[in-house]
């Protein structure tokens, strides 16, 4: 798997204590069944549920559950208003 990320991305998940990991949830409420993808800051609890992705400082752990078109983990950076959220891009998720 090929981990990318643009440099404000990166300079921001530097920041961010270097480490991420990218889930799969199933949000609670009346139209379960979708699976969406996450990334949050920190390592995952049971690591062995995840690819190990580096580049350079940075670590990302990936939900094994989780496909990504070409193999390409594309991590980029959103800025809306004052907020900044990270999120995936190419994710295949299966339940």
């Amino acid at each position: 798997m090929e981990l990318i990320m643009d440099s404000n991305t990166y300079e921001f998940v530097l920041k961010k204590g270097k480490v991420i990991r990218v889930d799969a949830v199933i949000p609670k409420g009346c139209c379960g069944g979708m699976v969406f993808p996450t990334v949050e800051v920190g390592k995952p609890v049971k690591s062995e549920l995840y690819h190990e992705l580096s580049l350079d400082e940075v670590t990302v752990y990936v939900k094994r559950s989780i496909d990504f078109k070409d193999d390409r983990v594309k991590i980029i950076l959103k800025k809306t208003l004052f907020i900044n959220n990270l999120e995936v891009e190419g994710a295949k998720v299966g339940i």
